[in-house]
């Protein structure tokens, strides 16, 4: 698996504002001086495992990311007691089970998402917390996407903008003994449309709704998933 779509998070290293509302997310099960692991997939610079470190000192953080340039860039942070490491989502083999795990965009990369799902839930502590970001549909509707982004002169079609539905992902979890818990994320920024079309942008509707964006015009819901496993 090969992401060309790397640009993005070298140009920003800004706190995202999903990232703000996600570690809100993370202080409603962690005290701010607890020892947790804490392992985010698709890690890319660090700048959410740097994030957790400014609010969890003794947290201990872990990585992986595919692009070894982004990696590069996260281990150059030298942060206290975190690794990270360049890898595949679907081969990467932790040698730990975590006390909480991150995914943030990554599951819309997978045409079908039960098997790295499932992979990444065997990473989980019994009793710990899993956080998914990323485009889901409040229909019943799944759909799968691949895109070519001519932009960058890439003839090689890709994925990422695929979205499964709630209830798809909520059936699919409570049948494996897990419970799941979806929180839209309203966006309150502006964001304009940038040169690399792929990019998602915001637009105001008449009735004066912000709704996202991708680069390739179609309006995507974005969620947070919290996984727990069924007592």
């Amino acid at each position: 698996m090969k992401n060309t779509q790397i640009r993005k998070y070298l140009e920003n290293q800004e706190i995202k504002e999903h990232e703000k509302e996600m570690i809100e997310f993370v202080k409603s099960d962690f005290r701010n001086d607890e020892e947790f692991s804490v392992l985010d997939i698709g890690c890319a610079t660090g700048n959410f495992i740097n994030l957790i470190k400014e609010n969890f000192p003794k947290a201990k953080g872990h990585g992986f990311d595919i692009s070894k340039e982004l990696i590069l860039l996260a281990q150059n942070r030298k942060l206290n007691e975190c690794d990270f490491v360049t890898a595949d989502m679907l081969t990467y083999a932790p040698s730990q089970n975590f006390d909480l795990i991150i995914a943030s965009g990554v599951l819309s990369i997978f045409d079908d998402f039960r098997e790295p799902l499932l992979k990444w839930l065997d990473w989980m502590k019994q009793d710990g917390s899993f956080y998914i970001f990323g485009n889901f549909n409040s229909r019943n509707i799944d759909t799968i996407i691949s895109f070519r982004n001519n932009q960058i002169g890439n003839s090689n079609w890709e994925g990422g903008l695929t979205s499964y539905s709630v209830e798809t992902v909520n059936n699919f979890l409570t049948e494996e003994g897990y419970t799941a818990v979806f929180k839209r994320f309203n966006l309150k920024i502006d964001i304009s449309e940038h040169e690399d079309p792929i990019r998602t942008f915001t637009k105001i509707t008449q009735d004066g709704e912000r709704i996202v964006m991708t680069g390739a015009n179609i309006i995507t819901e974005l969620y947070f998933l919290k996984i727990k496993r069924s007592t």
